[in-house]
């Protein structure tokens, strides 16, 4: 997939609202999809060239406003991009999905896990940690032993 400069956008919005050509000739002459072309369109009704040059900016708070906007609005992938500014509707679908399982929370960052070890290296670890255990309990009954012994010599003194 190519991403386009502000200025192909610009300049197949310019020739889209020009109608010399079908909106299929000018999204195939600029290496995109007829459905890119008409949410720049969209988004050029809503903001102008400035929607297009300075797409908004994707944090936490928009995503929620976004997702509550379509859902409340039942609003289709246009209708998003006039009234945001915001052409990434696959990305809206999966925020919705994300919004009606988990609610606004379902944005807040994920703790990032490693993967799954596999089982031999799983198995050595806990060979490890159960050869350590057994050395502490040696330990712990050469120390308790000491203990004693000293404890008697002190007594005799």
């Amino acid at each position: 997939m190519h991403k386009h400069s502000s200025q192909e956008k610009i300049a197949a919005v310019h020739e889209a609202l020009a109608k010399n050509s079908s909106l299929y000739d000018i999204a195939k002459r600029n290496t995109m999809s007829v459905n890119l072309l008409k949410k720049y369109l969209a988004v050029y009704r809503g903001y102008g060239e400035v929607g297009l040059l300075c797409p908004p900016k994707v944090t936490i708070d928009f995503k929620i406003r976004v997702t509550e906007w379509t859902i409340e609005n039942d609003a289709n992938e246009f209708e998003v991009a006039e009234y945001f500014g915001y052409t990434g509707f696959n990305n809206i679908k999966r925020w919705k999905e994300a919004y009606l399982k988990h609610g606004a929370d379902g944005w807040k960052p994920k703790k990032m896990y490693k993967k799954t070890q596999n089982k031999n290296t799983q198995m050595k670890k806990i060979e490890k940690l159960e050869n350590k255990v057994q050395e502490l309990e040696d330990e712990n009954r050469r120390l308790a032993i000491m203990t004693a012994a000293l404890k008697l010599i002190a007594s005799r003194d």
